[in-house]
């Protein structure tokens, strides 16, 4: 018997999953079927729809310069409006360059409110809360990410604790105690910082996806061997 997507364990709370079927076109289509949100998320200055000849996948090939980006309006992700509840978050990605700090996701600003994820300049992920005039970060070593490699990265939050995973472990060095996000009514941002100028992703990404509960490490674990072949990783 075939399983449906929603009847899939790993699916349970998924409130997005942008797997990039689309293959053209300015937008990038949800499908992880939350009815009473539509998730279609704009591709801003054209980041090139890719083929990955090993597996015949389609990824989005991002350009700092331009900056490319995705965008979707606050009001079509008030869901990830994350504060006291769990949630995580989960993507492929392919860094060409660390020259700068390069965002992953982003629904906040610094010290003001909501949150965002990235991977700093010296190949450590952040992952940070923001509240009025504070926030608190959690990440992972430096030189964890290598540029032009795959990585499978997530991250999960339960009360205060955060933890960040690559390849599908738990790789956390830096345990902050998180404050919930200070309530946020900003677009989300994929692949740049809130002001849509900093921290502009170089590179590739496949299949960015959320949930409003927190991944066990057995699930990340689980996601990266079930995809990693995609990559030849």
């Amino acid at each position: 018997m075939t399983k449906g997507y929603s009847n899939l364990p790993i699916q349970r709370q998924c409130i997005l999953d942008l797997p990039f079927w689309d293959g053209v076109g300015a937008l990038a289509h949800d499908v992880s079927r939350q009815a009473a949100l539509n998730k279609t998320t704009a591709l801003v200055h054209a980041p090139a729809w890719t083929q990955l000849p090993l597996a015949n996948l389609t990824v989005l090939s991002f350009t700092a310069a331009h900056p490319d980006y995705l965008e979707l309006a606050a009001a079509s992700c008030t869901d990830m409006n994350f504060q006291a509840g769990a949630f995580s978050l989960a993507a492929w990605i392919y860094s060409d360059s660390l020259a700068a700090d390069r965002c992953l996701f982003c629904r906040g600003v610094a010290d003001t409110d909501g949150w965002y994820w990235y991977i700093s300049s010296a190949g450590g992920l952040q992952f940070v809360t923001n509240q009025a005039g504070a926030d608190q970060i959690s990440g992972t070593p430096a030189a964890g990410i290598i540029i032009n490699n795959w990585w499978f990265v997530g991250v999960t939050r339960l009360t205060t604790s955060v933890r960040l995973y690559v390849q599908g472990i738990d790789a956390t060095s830096v345990v902050g105690a998180h404050v919930n996000p200070l309530t946020s009514a900003r677009n989300l941002h994929i692949g740049i910082r809130d002001d849509e100028a900093a921290m502009p992703w170089s590179g590739y990404m496949w299949r960015p996806r959320a949930w409003g509960r927190q991944l066990a490490a057995t699930e990340m674990r689980d996601i990266f061997e079930q995809e990693r072949a995609l990559f030849g990783v």
